[in-house]
């Protein structure tokens, strides 16, 4: 493999890994911002019934309930995190 085929290799990996979307993936993220701009990386999901949640401190309810921490990557550098709070 000469040093063309290398330095094309590796454009494409790097291609492709820039490329991120939610496309094909089972869980996807809608907020204010446009479409695609958060992509899921990891999410966790824990439930409770004892009215105590993952972390054990008072959920303050009886039933208890279920929470997600979500984990996402965002495809836009220049994420204006104001966008989101409301």
């Amino acid at each position: 493999m000469n040093l063309t085929d290398l330095a094309s290799s590796a454009l494409t990996r790097l291609q492709a890994l820039l490329n991120i979307s939610q496309h094909h993936r089972l869980l996807q993220l809608e907020t204010a911002l446009p479409s695609a701009t958060l992509v899921v990386e990891r999410a966790t999901w824990s439930e409770s019934v004892s009215g105590r949640g993952a972390s054990g401190s008072a959920a303050g309810d009886e039933l208890g309930g279920i929470s997600a921490e979500i984990d996402a990557l965002s495809t836009n550098v220049q994420l204006e995190l104001k966008a989101l709070m409301g």
